[in-house]
């Protein structure tokens, strides 16, 4: 069974070079060339992480947070909420490394079935979509 295929975030022409590269001159790099290598690498991560994770983690504390915090839904409970949000990024606005295969309204529907405040989770919803855009959080 083959691999499943990803976003292929992870997958770039200049690190793939670096490691050819490496490979044919058997690891023997001079110091300058490893700095200037290892500076091309980290800028890489740095894009991944912020085509992946930052998006997440920004959504969090951008959106959500301040609006659990006006809900006054208690910090103890916030838990569900950001498996609610990382789900709905991921699955309902394809997100990350996972293609989309939920809407909106069924991810909604889930964590309202789950036991999430109906009115707090359409609120996160439209707040995202309205507030991620302006961010440019998707794009």
């Amino acid at each position: 069974m083959g691999k499943s295929k990803s976003k292929g975030m992870d997958v770039n022409v200049t690190a793939y070079e670096w490691k050819q590269l490496m490979y044919k001159l058997g690891g023997d790099l001079p110091p300058e060339l490893r700095l200037k290598m290892a500076q091309e690498l980290t800028e890489i991560q740095k894009l991944n992480y912020q085509m992946a994770y930052g998006v997440f983690n920004r959504v969090w504390r951008e959106i959500v947070v301040p609006t659990l915090t006006e809900k006054k839904v208690p910090s103890a409970k916030w838990g569900p909420y950001k498996a609610f949000t990382n789900e709905l990024l991921k699955r309902a606005l394809g997100l990350g490394r996972q293609r989309q295969s939920m809407t909106i309204d069924e991810v909604k529907n889930k964590w309202v079935n789950n036991g999430l405040e109906k009115d707090v989770v359409d609120t996160i919803v439209s707040k995202i979509l309205t507030q991620g855009a302006e961010l440019k959080i998707f794009g």
